[in-house]
């Protein structure tokens, strides 16, 4: 995947302090990815940079991790293995899609969708360019979970490895805490 300047501004939000990412695409629309908390304060983002929001891309389906959904009338991509966390509501939405690894397009921007169970059955990483947004996957010296419902540790030992593999440049954006890089997470992440 090529190297690509992404704009993007994060908002730490909800009780559980989870980083939401907003990010701008080139065709001056945006996307969301884990809308924590607080609808109005990600549209405030949005309507700031005159980039309308066009959709919602969930790493996983966990509460601290969607609490914006009923104030964001976009679609939602989620995987399928996590649909039961949005409750029935969303399971029954038309706009409500289902994430599969590999590329889709959204608002112009070129998303990589990286299957990572583990914290989740439904985990994902969302890579564009050289940034990845890692969710409860991987953090900055730690990873995520795996003793809640659906987690377990040999699937996240294996979602670590196939992450180990992008470029050591990569920029990891985890779900909470602060950005880290592959290169530093293979030489500092007691879990690798």
């Amino acid at each position: 995947m090529e190297k690509m300047e992404l704009k993007f501004e994060q908002l730490v939000l909800g009780p559980l302090s989870t980083n939401c990412y907003i990010l701008f695409g080139p065709n001056d629309f945006s996307i969301v990815i884990d809308p924590a908390d607080r609808a109005a304060d990600i549209l405030a983002v949005t309507e700031k940079e005159a980039s309308p929001l066009v959709a919602v891309v969930l790493t996983h389906g966990h509460f601290d991790h969607i609490g914006a959904l009923s104030g964001l009338t976009v679609p939602v991509y989620v995987h399928s293995a996590d649909r039961p966390f949005l409750g029935m509501e969303w399971n029954q939405h038309s706009e409500c899609r289902d994430l599969e690894e590999g590329e889709i397009i959204l608002a112009g921007l070129r998303l990589e969708i990286i299957n990572t169970p583990g914290h989740t059955s439904g985990s994902v990483c969302v890579r564009v360019g050289n940034h990845l947004f890692s969710g409860d996957t991987l953090f900055k010296h730690g990873v995520g979970r795996t003793d809640l419902p659906g987690g377990s540790m040999i699937q996240m030992q294996e979602s670590l490895q196939k992450l180990m593999r992008l470029p050591l440049e990569t920029i990891v954006h985890p779900g909470h805490g602060p950005a880290t890089t592959i290169e530093e997470e293979k030489q500092e992440n007691m879990f690798l």
